[in-house]
């Protein structure tokens, strides 16, 4: 054990914390990117059924207690993710127009 091995430790720097932010940012826009597309995928896959269903009053009433029981999940649009999703593209902006100048 010599003084190069204390070296190799990896060091906290001052983007860090900038670059955990990033990730989390990341995961959460590919976790709102899948949750979107499976609510996409079960609504079409409710619509198929529902096309099964029709004239089948058996079908129709298990399709029924089976929304209840387990009900579409819908995304939320909330105020702040509006606004969030403006201010990033105002930032991103911004830096293409710094860039290019």
């Amino acid at each position: 054990m010599g003084i190069g091995s204390v070296n190799n430790v990896p060091r906290a720097t001052s983007s860090y914390g900038q670059r955990q932010a990033d990730q989390v940012t990341e995961l959460r826009e590919q976790l709102q990117t899948t949750q979107s597309a499976f609510t996409g995928y079960v609504t079409r896959m409710d619509g198929f059924m529902e096309v099964l269903a029709a004239g089948n009053p058996r079908l129709e009433a298990m399709l029924t207690e089976m929304r209840n029981q387990n009900p579409i999940p819908q995304p939320s649009h909330r105020e702040e993710d509006e606004d969030e999703v403006h201010r990033r593209s105002e930032d991103l902006f911004d830096a293409l127009r710094n860039n290019n100048s």
